[in-house]
């Protein structure tokens, strides 16, 4: 067997060449998938897991509650307007055994002759003249009269009153 020798022209040599560039470069089209990885000017964010909703087992329903019977013992709010004591009974020659200041709120449970039996916020139970407590005119017809035989027990909790004193 004889070998032969196969002429290319120069010219299409050329384009061959050109064209196995082109097929080896074709692939380096993504090229940035083979770059390492930049680090990006602006955050990114994780991609997440998708989440799949399991929906509940068994839903206990709430035991009832015990009820409560609530007795109702009437309330009056009275407002100090002036610093005054709190005395043991209803009139000066009472023994003080606190004060209470300008703005403070007072219950007032009963009344005797212009003094009112008041508990206060801080559970101090006494009498205060009716001289230095606001209280509203009209509640002071519905005020039981006479010491009650039995106080309430003072509020473990009380709104806070703001009270503008106009003169």
């Amino acid at each position: 067997m004889t070998a032969t020798s196969l002429a290319i022209p120069s010219e299409r040599i050329h384009w061959i060449g050109l064209f196995l560039l082109l097929i080896a470069f074709s692939g380096c089209a993504r090229s940035s998938s083979a770059l390492p990885i930049q680090p990006s000017p602006v955050s990114t964010l994780a991609r997440l897991p998708s989440v799949t909703a399991i929906p509940p087992t068994s839903v206990r329903s709430p035991s009832p509650s015990p009820t409560r019977t609530l007795t109702s013992t009437p309330m009056w709010m009275a407002v100090v307007v002036i610093e005054s004591n709190v005395r043991l009974g209803p009139g000066v020659d009472f023994r003080s055994i606190g004060v209470r200041v300008v703005g403070d709120t007072v219950i007032v449970v009963s009344q005797d002759n212009n003094w009112y039996q008041v508990i206060a916020t801080d559970g101090m139970t006494g009498w205060m003249s009716s001289l230095v407590l606001s209280i509203d005119q009209d509640m002071v017809s519905v005020i039981p009269t006479g010491t009650p035989s039995a106080l309430p027990s003072p509020p473990t909790v009380l709104a806070t009153v703001t009270a503008t004193i106009v003169e």
